[in-house]
């Protein structure tokens, strides 16, 4: 696996690595634009060959991104295409290595057309099929588009695009529109079919809602030297990276090798919470499970399981009682990991017993994953609470919300932002749950790789918290447990829609089935 398929910069650092490479490697600016332009030629001849596509139209920018589109455009001339160029800007505003190219394509009598001149015309200049290449503007835009004329380009863009049949669009570097950082529409983005992109790629292609612009993400490498981001604080989280965390277990070996896990979970009405948390710690590899409850729900939870433990803790309510605070003194003696949160209602009980709970971690050193209804109580207090205990929290967008104050818009909007906040104000590694979910310790990210649609439904939040919770116990750090824990989660849903052909992973279903995602990361020839 190289380094270009899974590490990432900002769009702040990506700006810095042109320059570095320029004034301290001696690499022309030029020449990156060559070699962008020649990948961006390359994937677009091989989709024109395959699929018998004869136009192809580009759309440009006066800045890099558009010289990237002039130099591609040469290329496919010279493969014996006849490319266009619509130029969005004038061309007085074309300036350096883009002036460049363009001054190449005018005298390879490359057509251009002005929007400016031709606007009205724009969907007569579009071709009935082929590709169609988005090179307006890259990485660099940071807050909306407040030209019109722009907004409305990319609108007709896509609506070329889903007016048709055999319309192709790529995105060179980035879609337009795409905040490279956030990866949120400002506000309107290109919807591409393939995003070429350049080594290392940006951040935003793999956060936010990217995922509904980029199409296939294509990384190519264009020269940037790779000592220069190697060592970058972002990283997707790959399976060949988890398979190497994941220890073999010893045919020596016994139960207590793995660790005890101590679950507080359940409440009235939300039985279910902890025997998901139990269930998924146990098939996350844990030796011991022992699961904490209310009184009132000792009966239903007790009944459901079979490879687990489970002590009642006096009541009151719904949730649990302050004389449940003895219980856990007891309970928690030769643990290695505790998770609290799924179904505990946000009361006073549950509350007395969460701060009790902490302080006793914190004197122990003992690592913990707090989820759900902890995090709300915690939110009441505010995560400085947090500091100085050891472990992971797992916050949905709406829990990180009121853990910091914001709204849920507000998280979404700065996933890695957000992300980054949880971590260094509670002091723990911080899982900022939803599709794409973001790991920190607060100062590098992995951007986990697996999973969608079919864990949205309820549940499937506990299960987290239970495989994480049982890979502490086992002894890997609170980093490894969250990275691990999370691919291992998405993974274990995508292995059931294939199996279903159906993409939903029920909570259930999802916790009986975590052995078959940790084979297939322990066998697969996968990357």
């Amino acid at each position: 696996m190289f380094p270009k398929d899974f590490k990432l910069v900002s769009r702040e650092r990506a700006r810095e690595l042109d320059k570095i490479a320029e004034e301290e490697f001696s690499i022309p600016t030029s020449l990156l634009m060559e070699n962008a332009g020649r990948k961006v030629a390359e994937h677009t001849i091989k989709i024109l060959i395959e699929n018998g596509y004869k136009n192809v139209v580009i759309v440009a920018g006066a800045g890099n991104n558009g010289g990237d589109g002039f130099c591609a455009a040469k290329h496919i001339k010279n493969a014996g295409f006849q490319p266009k160029i619509i130029l969005v800007d004038s061309e007085e505003k074309i300036k350096g290595d883009a002036l460049l190219n363009f001054n190449i394509i005018k005298k390879m009598k490359i057509e251009i057309i002005s929007y400016k001149r031709e606007k009205n015309l724009f969907h007569q200049i579009l071709p009935e099929s082929g590709i169609l290449i988005d090179a307006i503007f890259g990485t660099g835009l940071s807050r909306d588009i407040q030209d019109e004329t722009l907004i409305n380009i990319i609108e007709d863009i896509n609506r070329w695009k889903r007016s048709g049949k055999g319309r192709f669009v790529i995105s060179v570097d980035i879609p337009s529109g795409l905040d490279s950082n956030a990866g949120i529409p400002r506000p309107v983005a290109v919807s591409a079919d393939m995003t070429v992109t350049f080594a290392p790629a940006k951040v935003g292609l793999f956060v936010g809602s990217a995922q509904k612009f980029t199409g296939k993400i294509e990384i190519e490498d264009i020269g940037i030297p790779l000592e220069l981001w190697q060592n970058s604080e972002f990283s997707l989280v790959k399976l060949d990276f988890v398979r190497a965390l994941l220890k073999d277990r010893d045919d020596l070996s016994h139960k207590g090798s793995y660790g005890h896990l101590l679950c507080i979970c359940g409440g009235l009405g939300r039985a279910g919470a902890a025997v998901l948390v139990g269930k998924s710690a146990v098939h996350s590899g844990a030796g011991l499970i022992t699961l904490m409850v209310p009184d009132v729900v000792y009966s239903p939870v007790a009944s459901s399981v079979r490879e687990y433990m489970v002590f009642p803790a006096p009541s009151k309510g719904r949730t649990f009682s302050e004389k449940s605070l003895e219980l856990f003194d007891e309970l928690i003696e030769g643990k290695n990991a505790v998770v609290i949160g799924p179904g505990i209602w946000d009361d006073d009980g549950s509350k007395k017993l969460l701060y009790h709970l902490i302080e006793k971690l914190k004197k122990k050193n003992i690592p913990c994953v707090l989820d759900a209804d902890a995090l709300n109580i915690v939110s009441h207090e505010g995560l400085e609470v947090l500091k100085g205990l050891k472990g992971v929290i797992t916050p949905h967008p709406g829990e990180a919300g009121r853990l910091l104050g914001k709204s849920t818009s507000d998280i979404q909007k700065d996933r890695i932002g957000s992300a980054k906040e949880l971590s260094e104000r509670s002091g723990m590694v911080a899982v900022l749950k939803g599709f794409r979910t973001i790991i920190t310790d607060g100062k590098t990210f992995y951007i986990n790789t697996t999973g969608g649609g079919e864990l949205a439904t309820g549940g499937t939040g506990d299960v987290l918290s239970g495989i994480i919770g049982g890979l502490l116990a086992q002894g890997y750090s609170p980093y490894e447990s969250a990275i691990i824990g999370v691919f291992v989660h998405g993974l274990t849903g995508e292995i059931i829609s294939k199996e279903l052909n159906y993409k939903l992973a029920t909570a259930d279903r999802l916790a009986e089935n975590i052995e078959k995602a940790l084979g297939v990361i322990k066998c697969s020839n996968e990357t």
